[in-house]
């Protein structure tokens, strides 16, 4: 992976935080297997020459956050990072180059990606949106929703059946472009006016549109067997 950030023109220096496992804040009977694999990853981290491991231990055991923002800067040019919750992100306006795991492609107007948890992105926008003299202004939606949450619901009920698939398969990275898809669209910028229970149950809803999208794009190989595969789905 450190060689394909390199050959972008980017530099690999920070993690921003090794996944802390449950059975780790737990305590219990699987934690001492956890903790010396986390031990490994640290030692890893450092032969490839990462010698910094920010420290976010955070007890998500019911923890529940829906957050929506909008973004609109000259350029986005965020680091290489993963985080707890799932993600929706939404490029109303920009191009540039959007690195997912092992994938990287272009990006433009429209574009729109399901990020799970701690899989690892970053979105680059090209020279001309950096220069402060120009009137192109990056402007992108952020939707981030707990885990933890929709891990309790969605294994209570059979309604949510499609959208635990989707979650599931979201590990991998998945793009929605098709042009059908504009009502998500229409529906995350409205949900900007949204607060508390009603922009939880928007997120929702996002979710149920997105699970019965006919066609989507894996950013990452689905049998993990590839490194930068991009794979089309039905169903």
């Amino acid at each position: 992976m450190r060689d394909t950030i390199e050959e972008n023109v980017l530099q690999w220096s920070v993690v921003e935080s090794l996944p802390v496992s449950e059975d780790i804040k737990l305590n219990n009977q699987n934690s001492a297997g956890h903790i010396r694999n986390y031990k490994t990853s640290l030692r890893s981290l450092a032969k490839s020459g990462i010698n910094t491991v920010c420290y976010n231990f955070i007890p998500v055991l019911d923890w529940a956050r829906t957050d929506l923002k909008y973004i609109d800067k000259y350029g986005t040019e965020y680091p290489f990072h993963y985080h707890a919750e799932y993600e929706i992100v939404y490029i109303v306006k920009s191009t540039g180059k959007r690195i997912v795991g092992n994938n990287i492609e272009d990006y433009s107007d429209g574009d729109l990606a399901l990020y799970g948890n701690f899989v690892p992105h970053i979105y680059r926008s090209d020279a001309n949106y950096h220069s402060n003299n120009s009137d192109l202004r990056a402007k992108a939606f952020t939707l981030q929703f707990s885990k933890e949450f929709f891990k309790t619901s969605i294994e209570c009920y059979p309604e949510f059946q499609k959208n635990k698939i989707l979650l599931e398969k979201a590990n991998y990275g998945i793009t929605f472009n098709h042009s059908s898809n504009d009502v998500i669209r229409e529906r995350i910028h409205n949900a900007l006016n949204l607060k508390n229970l009603d922009l939880l149950m928007e997120c929702i809803q996002i979710l149920s549109l997105m699970s019965n999208v006919k066609e989507k794009v894996f950013l990452n190989d689905i049998s993990s067997k590839s490194d930068t595969n991009n794979t089309k789905i039905h169903g």
